[in-house]
């Protein structure tokens, strides 16, 4: 299986930043109810049960990506389930290509703690998060 790598929340803050930040990550929020309180700007929200029965499609539909990045709240259970079980679908796929996977270390919560990541999320509900939101 290719290797699934962990980024942190200030690398992923650094790709989003970027003016092409659409074509050079794909950030994939498996959160199921918990993704009400917000969200990473522009990220495909997919609930892990639903991406899991489907990881072959998405599979297919993101091998032309950079990096495909999972995450749910912490990032311990759902994102790298969902991770691993994309890039078994993508080593499937047969032909070694496809996009870098990652891991979000820390999860969504991780991500929202400092003001400038806060600034890179949607919808936030300042009650969960703090001031700032």
């Amino acid at each position: 299986m290719r290797p699934i790598g962990y980024l942190s929340g200030s690398e992923l803050a650094t790709l989003l930043e970027q003016p092409d930040a659409a074509s050079a990550v794909r950030v994939v929020d498996v959160r199921d109810s918990d993704f009400e309180g917000g969200h990473i700007r522009g990220a495909t929200h997919i609930p892990a049960h639903q991406f899991l029965a489907n990881a072959g499609a998405y599979a297919t539909r993101w091998r032309g990506e950079q990096r495909v990045v999972f995450h749910c709240m912490l990032s311990q259970v759902r994102g790298p389930k969902c991770a691993t079980r994309f890039a078994v679908a993508l080593d499937d796929g047969g032909d070694g290509g496809g996009p870098d996977v990652f891991v979000l270390d820390g999860g969504f919560s991780g991500f929202a703690t400092t003001p400038a990541r806060r600034a890179l999320c949607e919808d936030l509900d300042a009650r969960m998060w703090g001031g700032g939101a």
